[in-house]
């Protein structure tokens, strides 16, 4: 690509000094028809003199053309420059908010950390409890002749533990029906024999 603009740029300039130097000689030659009075020494230095002139216009006009593809090159270097700066903008915002997202994240974890740290506190605790709770179950085993495991023993428990509900039902709706029936309750009989006694 840099080669085709270079050789279309040369193209550019050979036809635009080419046009300016027919202009220019256009110009410069006065038409007069008194040429047979001058003389050749004279014709020389006029021609020289307007070759002089058109070289120096077109050393102006080289200059002048050399200004403005050296001001469209830094021209094209700044947006180039920008560009660049842009792209460097751009990925330092993303790396930032992909910051910002890793940053959320790790307190998120840390929050969970912390709450599994006190989840883990609460079920040592209760290890450390059931610890003592299972050697007071084995040592009730060793004590025991009835129950080869701790499971028997606690399903005994549980057995005792419902007849003592059903029966402490039992007893309340029996002293309600006592007390309907206008009989002296057991409790009040139990005091009264206390009280008695004492």
């Amino acid at each position: 690509m840099t080669s085709t603009s270079s050789a279309t740029t040369q193209q550019e300039l050979a036809d635009y000094f080419r046009h300016n130097v027919q202009r220019t000689l256009a110009v410069c030659v006065p038409a007069t028809n008194d040429d047979v009075d001058i003389t050749p020494a004279t014709r020389l230095l006029e021609k020289r003199r307007e070759i002089q002139d058109l070289e120096s216009g077109l050393s102006r006009e080289k200059d002048e053309f050399r200004i403005r593809m050296d001001m469209l090159a830094q021209r094209r270097d700044e947006l180039r420059r920008k560009e660049a700066m842009l792209g460097d903008i751009k990925k330092a915002h993303e790396e930032r908010k992909l910051r910002e997202a890793k940053e959320g994240e790790i307190a998120r974890l840390r929050e969970q950390v912390t709450q599994l740290s006190k989840v883990r506190v609460r079920q040592e605790k209760m290890v450390r409890q059931g610890q003592h709770y299972q050697r007071y179950l084995e040592s009730i085993l060793e004590i025991s002749e009835g129950f080869s495991e701790i499971r028997d023993l606690l399903s005994r428990h549980d057995t005792l533990a419902a007849t003592n509900t059903e029966l402490t039902e039992r007893l309340r709706v029996a002293q309600e029906r006592n007390e309907a029936d206008g009989l002296p309750s057991s409790r009040g009989v139990k005091r009264k024999t206390q009280t008695c006694s004492t």
